[in-house]
């Protein structure tokens, strides 16, 4: 009489298999939270930087095609063609408005003149619009929020120094009819991150 004899697992190679296997699943559960995570973080820093580099891209061509059309509000008195709202380190607030000329994609012309304005709102890059440059008590503005989690931004102004020839900066702008050479703008982020951009503007040479 002969018996064969039977192959299988053990109970404890059963417990051993199950434990490695715990093992690896939780290392697994570790990296894929850990990839999500960073690729959340990523998101977010590229979705950062597009907002970034459309609102700067947006600043420049309104500051480089400043010109000097001044404006009427609705009760007919005449607002400058740049009008600067508080000088040096703005908190919370409208930074500047200022008359500009946009491509008019909608049109035969080539370009129109638009009634633009730039703040700093609850951390937020806001960019407003008129739809016409004379305003009536009506007239509202269109605004679109650009770029968040700012905590500051800083404008400072070039012009051409009377008695040395030199271009210099001033933090705050008071003439009502001439347009700056040049406009920097410091934007500071909440991540301590500071960006910087001096700007010529066409319309004043």
């Amino acid at each position: 009489m002969s018996y064969r004899k039977q192959s299988g697992f053990t109970l404890l190679e059963m417990v051993i298999a199950i434990g490695i296997f715990a093992i690896i699943g939780a290392i697994s559960y570790v990296t894929l939270n850990q990839f999500l995570q960073t690729r959340e973080v990523l998101v977010e820093r590229n979705g950062q930087i597009r907002n970034l580099q459309r609102s700067f891209s947006l600043l420049e061509r309104d500051i480089r095609y400043m010109t000097s059309r001044s404006i009427r509000d609705g009760l007919g008195d005449t607002i400058s063609p740049l009008v600067v709202f508080t000088p040096g380190e703005i908190g919370d607030g409208e930074l500047f408005e200022f008359t500009t000329v946009v491509p008019s994609f909608g049109s035969t012309h080539w370009h129109r003149l638009m009634r633009v304005s730039w703040g700093l709102h609850d951390n937020r890059i806001v960019r407003q619009t008129w739809a016409v440059l004379d305003r009536d008590f009506d007239s509202e503005s269109i605004p679109i929020v650009l770029l968040d989690r700012v905590s500051s931004v800083e404008i400072n102004y070039y012009v051409r120094n009377v008695d040395s020839g030199l271009l210099t900066t001033v933090s705050d702008w008071e003439n009502e009819s001439g347009l700056p050479l040049g406009i920097e703008v410091i934007l500071r982020t909440e991540d301590d991150i500071t960006y910087r951009r001096i700007v010529e503007v066409a319309g004043a040479l």
